[in-house]
């Protein structure tokens, strides 16, 4: 099964407990909001959210954004998103075609902790490309850094095993395998952004990387698990 697919059935199985086996979800941290709400001023302030899951992000950017898209390949998840006005939800696979006629459509466009769920993170490059306004935020944040993993790797496998996230969601629900928790963690072993920054930089835009610990206090790179990454055509 790919990465997908896995991921399909994974949140399709896990939409009723998903917020209780996460467990991150309680409290939102002032920088996160900050980050998600920032755009430059007098823009129509359009915003897609990708991998919107449960709408956590796009809960945040429907209180500062005019127009709200959320995108997901999970139906079940995205019904959990509360209706509004401005909040629009389409189920769709981001790694392929998006179904948006209008190029350089978005205001600001972010991917918060969803690189990790993908076979190949390039694959959203394009589409962001396409579909950016100008001065427009392409935004990620909250994945873990491959060079991170690979330096920290035994204490990182430590912190894993106690941790027993698989374990969490498959006491909650018994159709959640391991092998399926973890063929949707696609990329455990971190991910690397380096062939994303040199397409922005190389196409013109601004490319800012920061690694840290939740706390979007900057680290060298290795020395802090999560990476946020800001492009600004």
């Amino acid at each position: 099964m790919d990465a997908a697919k896995a991921n399909k059935e994974f949140y399709d199985l896990a939409d009723d407990i998903y917020e209780e086996a996460d467990g991150r979800r309680k409290t939102i941290p002032a920088w996160l909001v900050d980050n998600i709400s920032f755009c430059e001023e007098g823009r129509d302030k359009t915003f897609l959210d990708l991998g919107a899951g449960t709408g956590f992000i796009t809960k945040i950017a429907a209180n500062y954004f005019d127009n709200v898209w959320a995108m997901d390949i999970s139906e079940k998840m995205l019904a959990k998103i509360p209706k509004a006005s401005n909040i629009t939800t389409i189920p769709c696979d981001i790694t392929g075609p998006w179904p948006f006629k209008q190029e350089k459509f978005f205001d600001k466009i972010a991917c918060v902790a969803t690189l990790h769920h993908l076979s190949n993170v390039n694959s959203i490059i394009t589409a962001v490309y396409d579909h950016l306004a100008e001065g427009g935020i392409f935004y990620t944040d909250l994945d873990i850094d491959k060079e991170f993993v690979r330096r920290w790797r035994w204490p990182l496998a430590v912190y894993r095993k106690l941790r027993k996230a698989a374990q969490r969601y498959s006491n909650l629900c018994p159709q959640i395998s391991d092998e399926l928790f973890n063929t949707a963690e696609a990329q455990s072993e971190g991910i690397d952004l380096t062939y994303m920054i040199e397409f922005f930089k190389t196409a013109g835009f601004l490319v800012v990387a920061r690694y840290h610990w939740g706390n979007n206090k900057a680290f060298p790179r290795g020395l802090a698990p999560f990476v946020s990454l800001w492009v600004v055509r």
